[in-house]
């Protein structure tokens, strides 16, 4: 990994050029955060699905460790952005369950969920992967604590997974454009109900974090390059029609919209500034490039990558930042807060580089 002070440097740069600071209140007041809840898919789980790796890798993957969507590291140190900065906020952050059993944490995020549909990628309950949607991870979150205040911290990011959906449909004509993206607003809806929920039990502090461009992961390039350009843009379409739909309701619900391209942009035009390989696209750090074909082929996912090099690649497969990405987005979301001396819902901004979800 690049070592500490050009990272902060690189930080320190991007923050600057991307205007993030200058975007945030000067004055707000500092609140202290206690609590920090997460709600998501694989780009923000903690290990929910660590008792599958070591079951169908015949007992070969070890069962110590919290698997992650990453290059996961032999010694379990490694980290999803969200970890890290509570790490850097000094609070702790663990799965909600370790499937099947609860585990009573605040990180509800479960790898494949969507926004509302049960079945989300890869669901195969009866091996442990759940994909729990968010709207019950938000009631599994408000029945562990019925009332938040200001002193908690809502991390929301979700909707990849609808759009990777939608565009299997597509790609299959078993839905047209026009129904696949009138789907996408819809669930961008349900986002928004699901902040209406929460701030109505209280919460202050919510930020919700717009897909990135889908075509811009080794998934998304391999689409491209084997059908063709169109179908790439169709992918990443979707999630611009998801976005926009997230920016026409989510702020009135009563949460802070962050939008994660510029950052992705920037680390891509510049991936040595950030400690990554050039050839940002050609490798991954487990070798993957593709989704999984199907329920049961987990090994086309890093969740299943253990004890790959962690370093300089930004992505561990076709869809899911390195153990790198992630420690660098999660500091670059803390330099953020720190920039302005203070830690409250609009001081979030920064997290914006929370990855890239393809």
């Amino acid at each position: 990994m690049q070592n500490q002070k050009p990272l902060s440097v690189a930080i320190g740069q991007a923050l600057l050029a991307m205007g993030l600071t200058a975007a945030l209140p000067a004055q707000a007041q500092a609140i202290r955060i206690t609590d920090l809840h997460v709600l998501g898919d694989s780009l923000s789980d903690g290990g929910t699905y660590s008792n599958v790796p070591p079951a169908v890798s015949g007992g070969t993957l070890p069962n110590t460790i919290l698997y992650r969507f990453t290059n996961n590291r032999a010694d379990g140190k490694s980290l999803i952005w969200a970890e890290v900065l509570a790490r850097e906020l000094g609070i702790g952050l663990t799965p909600n369950r370790i499937n099947p059993t609860p585990n009573g944490g605040s990180n509800y995020a479960e790898g494949g969920s969507r926004v509302s549909a049960v079945q989300g990628i890869g669901y195969a309950p009866a091996n442990g992967i759940t994909t729990t949607p968010l709207t019950t991870q938000v009631d599994r979150l408000l029945a562990a604590k019925p009332q938040l205040g200001a002193s908690d911290l809502v991390m929301l990011w979700i909707g990849a997974n609808d759009a990777f959906a939608q565009f299997g449909l597509l790609s299959a004509s078993a839905t047209t454009p026009l129904a696949a993206g009138t789907a996408m607003t819809t669930e961008a809806g349900k986002v928004a109900q699901q902040v209406q929920r929460l701030r109505t039990a209280g919460a202050q502090q919510i930020v919700v974090v717009t897909l990135p461009a889908l075509d811009q992961t080794p998934f998304g390039q391999l689409i491209k390059s084997t059908a063709g350009n169109d179908a790439a843009a169709l992918m990443a379409g979707l999630g611009t029609t998801f976005n926009t739909a997230l920016k026409q309701s989510v702020p009135a619900a009563g949460a802070v919209l962050v939008d994660p391209n510029k950052l992705l942009a920037d680390v891509i035009a510049n991936p040595t500034r950030y400690g990554f390989n050039a050839n940002v696209f050609g490798a991954t750090a487990c070798g993957l490039k593709a989704m999984p074909a199907g329920a049961d082929d987990y090994f086309n996912s890093s969740l299943l990558c253990l004890g790959n090099n962690p370093d300089n690649y930004l992505f561990a497969d076709g869809v899911h930042p390195s153990t790198q990405a992630h420690e660098l987005f999660g500091r670059f979301a803390m330099s953020g807060l720190r920039a302005i001396g203070q830690v409250a819902a609009l001081a979030v901004g920064p997290m914006v580089a929370a990855r890239q979800h393809g």
